[in-house]
């Protein structure tokens, strides 16, 4: 039975980077480059940091600083200093970013799932996410997961809701991205 899993997640695997390099050669972008973007797309702002972006991808910075200055001369995003820590840099993505971001997004692995009831949409999710993060853990990695699943989120019942690590305000939208400080619950 894991062997049948685990080959089905990896041809899934197999499958969605095809298709990511589709899309990348597409918007004359290496598949790094819009790894970096689709990442910067769907991250919060304490998460777009070129340190981030470097750990979520599992690559070097040094690859990750080039494949961010590619983004920036493309024009697909900007960076700016931190208002606190100017040593910091935070990167967005531009319109044209984000639009690139959501077509690599929008796949047929994307259409796929949506082909499943919600049920089952939500146990495949919750059985993947617990197979993500042990592995994961077995490899000292984060689990990069969405602030509405941290335990570090604050005021969710009253809907005044905070981060517990900073403690600044988070917006409804907010808590639907992901964030480099995620702590399962």
């Amino acid at each position: 039975m894991t062997e049948r899993a685990t080959e089905l997640i990896e041809r899934l695997g197999t499958v969605q980077r095809a298709a990511r390099r589709r899309h990348a050669t597409a918007a004359d972008l290496s598949l790094a480059q819009l790894d970096a973007l689709v990442y910067l797309a769907g991250c919060n702002r304490f998460s777009d940091t070129p340190a981030a972006v470097a750990l979520f991808l599992d690559a070097t910075r040094g690859t990750t600083s080039q494949s961010l200055l590619a983004l920036e001369r493309k024009g697909l995003v900007t960076r700016s200093a931190d208002a606190r820590d100017r040593r910091v840099q935070h990167l967005r993505p531009t319109a044209a970013g984000r639009r690139i971001a959501a077509a690599a997004s929008a796949d047929d692995l994307s259409a796929g799932l949506r082909g499943l009831s919600a049920p089952e949409l939500t146990a495949l999710e919750r059985g993947l996410e617990r197979v993500l993060r042990s592995t994961q853990r077995a490899r000292g990695g984060r689990s990069f997961g969405e602030c509405g699943t941290c335990a570090h989120l604050r005021g969710a019942e009253s809907g005044d809701m905070s981060c517990g690590l900073t403690g600044e305000p988070l917006s409804p939208d907010e808590t639907h991205l992901r964030c480099a400080e995620h702590a399962p619950v």
